[in-house]
C-alpha cells in the first residue's frame, strides 16, 4: 500500500519457492529484464552456472569413494518436527556441497513434517544439524525440546544456524546472496561439511 501511494510500481517475485540453488540464480535473468539489463544479467548467470557446475564437479570428485556426511535440517516445535523437503532447495544444496540429506527420499517440495518421534529415530544418523529453526544459541533449541540433547548431533556439537550475517532490517544473507550468488553459498556449504 505504502509502494502505491506512491505511485510505484510492485512485482511479486517467488524465487524462494525455486528448489534448486541454479534455478535461484535465474531469476537474474528476471531482474535484468525489468531493470533493461537483459544481457548483463545473462552473461551474470552462465557465470555462476559455471562456476557452481565446476565447484559441483570438483566436489563429486573429492568424494566419489568417500562417504557423505549425514545432514539433517528443521527444527522441533509441539511434537513434530519441520524440516526441509526432500526435494527442497535445501535438500538439493547439502547434495550439491558433499552431503547426503537425511530425509532425500521424501518427494515433497513445498512442506514436511513428522513426529518428534520419527525424526528423533532419523536423527541418530545424522553428523550434522543445519538450520535449527532460528535458534541464537542452543539454548533456544533445547528450550523448544530438551529431548534434543540425546541426539548425537547434539553431544557433537556440530550444530549450524546461517544467520551470521544480517541485513540493516534483518534480511538474513544465506537468503538473500542466494539468487546472485550460488557458488559462494555451494562452498559455503562445502566447506561445513
Amino acid at each position: 500500500p505504502k509502494l502505491a501511494r506512491l505511485k510505484m510500481s510492485v512485482v511479486l517475485t517467488s524465487e524462494w519457492t525455486e528448489n534448486s540453488p541454479l534455478s535461484k540464480a535465474e531469476w537474474l535473468k528476471f531482474f535484468g529484464l525489468i531493470v533493461g539489463k537483459e544481457t548483463l544479467a545473462e552473461s551474470l548467470f552462465n557465470d555462476k552456472v559455471k562456476r557452481y557446475e565446476d565447484l559441483r564437479a570438483k566436489l563429486d570428485s573429492l568424494l566419489q569413494n568417500e562417504k557423505r556426511p549425514v545432514v539433517m535440517t528443521g527444527t522441533p516445535s509441539s511434537g513434530t518436527w519441520y524440516a526441509s523437503p526432500g526435494k527442497s532447495f535445501m535438500a538439493n544444496l547439502i547434495h550439491d556441497a558433499g552431503g547426503e540429506y537425511l530425509w532425500h527420499e521424501d518427494s515433497s517440495v513445498a512442506s514436511f513434517s513428522l513426529p518428534f518421534e520419527k525424526a528423533f529415530a532419523d536423527a541418530q544418523k545424522a553428523e550434522m544439524w543445519l538450520n535449527p529453526g532460528a535458534a541464537k544459541n542452543m539454548q533456544e533449541i533445547y528450550a523448544r525440546d530438551s529431548r534434543v540433547e540425546r541426539l548425537p548431533v547434539w553431544k557433537s556439537r556440530e550444530i549450524y544456524e546461517y544467520d551470521l550475517r544480517k541485513g540493516p532490517e534483518g534480511g538474513i544473507d544465506f537468503y538473500e546472496s542466494a539468487v546472485v550468488k550460488p557458488d559462494s553459498l555451494l562452498l559455503d556449504v562445502a566447506k561445513m561439511l
